[in-house]
């Protein structure tokens, strides 16, 4: 028996990942099913990268060699999709994040649903899709960290009114960090307006991630080789 996993990875950083996991978590599930795995991964319209051909930075990103008989797509692969409609049966489509195809249905009820919503779950495989380079980075990055801290993680850059959003959440932060003075406590945050408005407060437990985040996240534009890319992916 036969299958095609196809999925993309033609958003950002997060949703790459989380496309990623979703569709190894299947790949793996096929397996156990008997299935021999076609694996095919979309990647050419990612925006941190479309100045070249060349897609080998996203192997030293993610661990892309645990996907069996693995081929990356570098454009619209409509065309792929009609020639596996011909030979095969499409059996699951997670809202386009990515497709099976069999050559032959076996008589059970396919679980592909369990891991749909991934983040609302802790009971998935405990698995790191991130590559050793990556991993050992942020390893000996944790470790320059206290070895008890809370964090406040604030994505303020998509919001088109800052004013109003720091206005709405701005009583919230400050009684968190009033109720936790004696613990030290991460921001992170691309904005460095919001990192001057929580250092304005004075709290002497406070230390931030020391990224200057680009103007612009769609990297891609910045026409980065692949050294200076991999360092705005760690």
């Amino acid at each position: 028996m036969k299958a095609i996993l196809s999925f993309g990875m033609t958003s950002g950083l997060g949703d790459s990942y989380g496309g990623l996991f979703r569709a190894y978590i299947t790949h793996e599930y096929l397996k156990k099913l008997g299935y021999e795995i076609t694996t095919y991964v979309n990647i050419g319209l990612n925006p941190y990268k479309m100045n070249s051909e060349d897609r080998e930075i996203f192997k030293r990103v993610f661990r892309l060699d645990l996907f069996n008989n693995l081929n990356i797509i570098l454009h619209d692969y409509n065309s792929e999709y009609d020639i596996f409609q011909k030979d095969y049966d499409l059996i699951f489509d997670n809202a386009g994040i990515y497709k099976v195809y069999v050559d032959k249905k076996i008589d059970i009820d396919y679980n592909f649903e369990s891991h749909y919503y991934w983040q609302e779950s802790d009971e998935l495989p405990k698995i790191s899709l991130f590559s050793k380079e990556i991993m050992d980075f942020c390893e000996e990055k944790v470790k320059t960290f206290p070895d008890k801290f809370y964090a406040i993680h604030y994505r303020w850059y998509e919001i088109d009114d800052k004013e109003t959003s720091f206005n709405r959440y701005e009583e919230n932060v400050i009684k968190f960090l009033n109720d936790n003075q004696e613990t030290p406590i991460f921001v992170c945050t691309s904005d460095q307006d919001f990192k001057d408005r929580i250092l304005k407060l004075n709290y002497k437990n406070i230390f931030f991630n020391n990224y200057e985040f680009p103007e612009n996240w769609y990297a891609r534009t910045y026409n980065w080789d692949d050294d200076k890319l991999f360092e705005f992916f760690k």
